[in-house]
């Protein structure tokens, strides 16, 4: 056989793709798509079977298009020596009842139709067969299914590992996920996978860790609105095997950037941690905070109470320059009946730096208000990061152990005396929040008063050893850190309007009264609002009396009083963004410095036409320049706000004739 044969260029290549997914021990369905293509299999059909009867050989190759018989024929096109004559034979017949949806397919079913090729076809399609999963549904399969259809995982990276399970960053391939329209993704998807379950673990365990997860997960999907401040599973995979017991489970969720205790503690080495040292950056903290707040009251209202609110399981999302936060890790919530007073629920064995007093006493009952003490730890934790950043977290650690008396956990709170069993706030934490306010004292009187009034609220009414005292409504905390919002949001509305009132200031300055000033208009000047008033050209009369003035001397960057303002035939234009018009006082006038600073913008032309990202202004007059020889700097021209329309444009104009 030929080796350029159609059949073998379309064997060379399915074989070189198996070859290079290897590792994966699958195709990917759209790797099939791409290598299938319809001239191909054409060709292929007019060489081994010209007499095929026309209507028959478009039914197959649209068959094989519409992926009802593309896996079948890539499994027989892979070993076209075996396989094809049975193909042919097969296509000839029209009798045959296989299709990829039957795959795969015991050696009995397709002997008929493949012959000796059977047993071969039988080894060989397991490596096409990988599974299909569907956004937000429990997929719960055989074990021998997942013997025959591969996971679809094209790659998978261990995170990290918790009481429940293991955290994997993982690829589901092209082609191997339906959303809820039953899209299918043409490109990889990577998400978080949760593996519960180890091998020290038995498996009624794991199944009941995965059974309590996967319930609470679906609560809050089945809630009539989604919070953007919790993290939502995408769908989850459950094996049984023959017994019907849970043989592996998993949930798969979004892929967060990292978690908050890393982008606060600085682990991300490639991701920068948030910014924190303007004041919008910390209006945004708190934006997220109070976001997180209202997510907590949300799962109280479910019914559920979380139990392990920690800053490794509040996951950041970032995207650019934002970011959002979101609670993850149900592992340890539990859901139930009532949020009353009696029907708390028992607290788990592990001490966390974060859990409220009654988690360590197993006399007590632990509740939403056990939610809420965890919530406030972390906002203390949160704003001591708001004041100094990294430094301010650790030093916030490192004010939990000084003058400690119970060193038994690193927690925030520690017990009174060895005697009783009552607890009391970290003597080291409390002295820190007195240093805390003072410092946003020092940058802003009423940011500190708000960091006070918060931390105050938040020592009197939640972080109470006594959990009767912390069974405040639900949305208390939510409260405060929204009350906080919206003083951060008045500073930062009130520091715009005063860097815009400065900005106003410093472009219209009072008239400078030492240099002599044109009162009147002057007839250039004038000649220059008739020009634009009388359309984009001027007429024929005008321009000649525009060239007279020129000629005669008068000046177009001169400055001359107009109405309440001053101006000059140069700005005019600008400000009317007419080209003509500059085009001809800059062709027809003589000793034009256009270096010189307006004495209304304190800005030369330049500038003030790539301020308003009028491109072709600036075009006009850096050709201009260039030809007279006049410096231009790139920071003495560019537009302040970076987000001004065109900046792009400008600044690569000015760079270029920088380069010149």
């Amino acid at each position: 056989m030929a080796r350029n044969s159609p059949q073998s260029r379309l064997t060379l290549a399915l074989e070189e793709k198996l070859e290079e997914k290897t590792r994966l021990s699958f195709l990917p369905n759209v790797e099939l798509k791409k290598i299938l293509n319809r001239g191909a299999i054409e060709e292929l059909f007019d060489g081994k079977l010209p007499r095929l009867h026309r209507e028959r050989r478009r039914t197959i190759i649209n068959e094989i298009f519409n992926s009802r018989l593309r896996t079948l024929a890539a499994i027989l096109f892979m070993h076209e020596s075996e396989a094809l004559g049975a193909f042919f034979k097969w296509c000839k017949s029209g009798q045959s009842e296989l299709r990829d949806d039957g795959l795969p397919y015991a050696e009995s079913t397709v002997r008929q139709y493949l012959s000796d090729f059977a047993p071969r076809f039988c080894r060989e399609q397991l490596k096409v067969c990988a599974a299909v999963y569907k956004e937000k549904e429990n997929h719960e399969e055989s074990e021998q299914y997942y013997i025959d259809h591969r996971e679809p995982i094209i790659c998978m990276k261990e995170l990290g590992r918790g009481y429940s399970g293991t955290v994997f960053d993982v690829q589901i391939a092209p082609g191997h996920l339906k959303d809820e329209n039953g899209r299918i993704n043409s490109q990889a998807v990577r998400l978080a996978r949760k593996v519960f379950g180890s091998d020290y673990r038995r498996a009624s365990a794991t199944a009941e860790d995965h059974g309590r997860e996967n319930k609470i997960c679906q609560r809050l999907s089945d809630a009539p609105w989604m919070h953007k401040g919790l993290l939502y599973k995408r769908f989850s995979v459950v094996t049984r095997n023959t017994e019907n017991r849970i043989v592996s489970c998993s949930l798969f969720y979004d892929l967060a950037t990292c978690n908050l205790k890393e982008a606060f503690e600085g682990q991300q080495t490639d991701t920068a941690p948030p910014p924190w040292r303007t004041l919008n950056d910390r209006y945004r903290i708190i934006d997220q905070l109070c976001n997180i707040a209202q997510a907590m009251g949300f799962v109280h209202h479910a019914n559920i109470i979380h139990q392990d609110l920690k800053p490794e399981n509040i996951l950041v999302f970032r995207e650019g320059t934002s970011y959002e936060l979101k609670i993850a890790d149900y592992g340890l919530a539990t859901e139930v009946r009532d949020l009353g007073e009696n029907m708390s629920v028992t607290g788990s064995a592990e001490i966390g730096e974060f859990q409220a007093p009654e988690v360590r006493s197993r006399r007590n009952r632990v509740g939403w208000w056990s939610d809420d003490w965890s919530l406030a730890c972390i906002i203390l934790w949160v704003l001591a990061y708001m004041d100094e950043g990294t430094k301010g977290v650790k030093a916030l650690k490192d004010a939990k152990e000084t003058n400690r008396k119970d060193r038994t956990y690193d927690t925030f709170f520690e017990s009174k005396t060895a005697q009783n069993g009552s607890v009391e706030l970290v003597a080291g934490v409390k002295e820190y929040c007195r240093k805390l306010v003072d410092s946003f004292r020092t940058r802003d009187q009423k940011e500190g008063d708000t960091i006070e009034k918060l931390i105050k609220s938040l020592k009197d009414e939640v972080l109470q050893s006594s959990e009767k005292r912390r069974k405040l409504p639900h949305d208390y905390l939510f409260q405060k850190l929204n009350n906080a919002k919206a003083t951060y949001a008045s500073l930062v509305e009130a520091q715009v309007e005063n860097e815009k009132r400065q900005q106003t200031e410093h472009f219209h300055p009072p008239p400078d009264t030492s240099q002599p000033l044109v009162t009147t208009c002057t007839p250039l000047c004038k000649a220059a609002r008739v020009w634009t008033k009388s359309g984009a050209q001027g007429s024929k009369n005008l321009t000649e009396e525009i060239e007279k003035l020129l000629q005669r001397g008068d000046s177009p960057t001169d400055i001359c009083h107009f109405q309440s303002h001053q101006t000059s035939p140069i700005y005019h234009a600008i400000w009317k963004t007419d080209e003509v018009l500059l085009r001809l006082l800059l062709d027809k006038g003589k000793n034009i410095d256009l270096l010189k600073p307006s004495p209304v913008h304190q800005r030369p032309p330049l500038a003030v036409a790539g301020s308003s990202g009028k491109v072709r202004l600036c075009k006009i007059l850096v050709e201009y320049m260039k030809n007279n020889g006049m410096p231009i700097r790139q920071t003495d021209f560019l537009p302040r706000d970076r987000h001004t329309d065109n900046y792009q444009q400008i600044a690569a104009l000015i760079q270029k004739y920088e380069k010149l």
